[in-house]
């Protein structure tokens, strides 16, 4: 396994991560729309980013910069089913929120971490509607406060870090074919979970178990940002990732490449990738895939 800093000439072939492989961990779960088979056991969704607690596997993904990211019942999709996260790949679209309130889904293009070992810390978000979201303290979620909460909508809702959410604060349920709803908070405590998933959409939002969570994490420009206006930062990181957006659109088999290549050689995923080894796995995956 490369560790930060190390070359990338000799890059190890992919790693196969497969959640299920541990004896014993629990494994995360969320909605996609597509269900791999009729076998009960290949219809759940790894997510060690975003966790179940009712289920019989589980994860969660590590915080970058200090942080790191949810369990909850979820219910089958119209057409689709529950995978697991070992089995989920770029191009399975997820159950997602649009602005307005309305579910879709939408693909999964890239992860920014995508492993299974290690004990990681998260806060466990509890509803009052017994529903919780499972995620890592530089995670963000939409948050609906004053105002705003007495009318709850996702267009009105701020997205802060989990860190910042606090009982009383009004987060949002989704289901496929319904709005999403408000939920509020009761209760914020302090879980530890193995494994580190944090798949991006395109759309920058994902529903996980039942809630919705933004697709971003604390990244490189946290630590540089005052505390009032980390709300923002995760519009700035899906403006960072239109490149690899675009990528995906253009060469999506080329970006698997990339992707398979980063996970199996940095620990960390992305966020152990320098500029120029990014710039490095691409060119090699462009070549290969031409």
């Amino acid at each position: 396994m490369l560790e930060p800093g190390d070359s990338v000439d000799a890059m190890p072939p992919p790693l196969v991560v497969d959640c299920a492989a541990g004896a014993g961990l629990p494994c995360t779960l969320f909605t996609v729309e597509r269900f791999v088979s009729g076998d009960a056991a290949a219809g759940v969704v790894e997510y060690p980013a975003y966790s179940l607690d009712n289920v019989t596997s589980t994860g969660r993904r590590r915080r970058m910069y200090g942080n790191a990211c949810n369990p909850v019942n979820i219910d089958s999709v119209e057409g689709g089913g529950r995978k697991r996260m070992s089995e989920l790949a770029a191009g399975d679209r997820v159950l997602t929120v649009r602005s307005d309130g309305s579910t879709a889904f939408d693909d999964v293009y890239l992860f920014g971490h995508k492993r299974a070992e290690g004990m990681h810390e998260f806060l466990q978000l509890q509803t009052s509607v017994n529903a919780s979201l499972t995620l890592s303290k530089g995670h963000f979620v939409p948050v609906a406060r004053g105002a705003c909460s007495a009318a709850p909508a996702v267009s009105c809702s701020v997205t802060l870090p989990a860190s910042n959410v606090r009982p009383g604060d009004v987060i949002f349920t989704a289901a496929d074919g319904t709005a999403a709803a408000p939920a509020t908070v009761i209760s914020v405590t302090t879980v530890v979970r193995p494994g580190l998933y944090n798949p991006f959409t395109l759309g920058g939002r994902i529903v996980v178990d039942g809630v919705l969570a933004s697709a971003h994490s604390d990244w490189f420009l946290d630590p540089l940002v005052p505390a009032a206006a980390r709300r923002f930062l995760p519009a700035v990181y899906q403006a960072v990732l239109a490149p690899v957006r675009l990528l995906y659109r253009l060469v999506p088999r080329a970006l698997a490449q990339v992707d398979a290549a980063v996970h199996a050689g940095f620990k960390d995923g992305w966020y152990d990738v320098s500029v120029s080894q990014v710039a490095n796995l691409a060119v090699t995956a462009l070549a290969s895939a031409a």
